[in-house]
């Protein structure tokens, strides 16, 4: 009766250690979200000259918001 207890045991820490990296990834991806959208509206006010300046266009705004290289 006791291996039963410590399989359980065992099993529900396996369980719960799975849970808890799920949420994780699931918290990281809404981080990531709401840095691209943050990313995205800041890109969206700035205006054509201060875009020049930066040598970037409206084209550039999906990359540099998911931190791939342009061009």
């Amino acid at each position: 009766m006791s291996g039963l207890v410590v399989h359980a045991a065992r099993l529900f820490l396996w369980l719960a250690n799975g849970a808890e990296a799920l949420l994780a990834r699931f918290r990281a991806a809404l981080a990531d979200r709401r840095a691209y959208h943050s990313t995205l509206r800041e890109l969206r006010g700035l205006d054509d000259r201060e875009l020049t300046d930066l040598g970037i266009g409206s084209r550039d705004f999906d990359a540099i918001a998911r931190g791939r290289p342009i061009r």
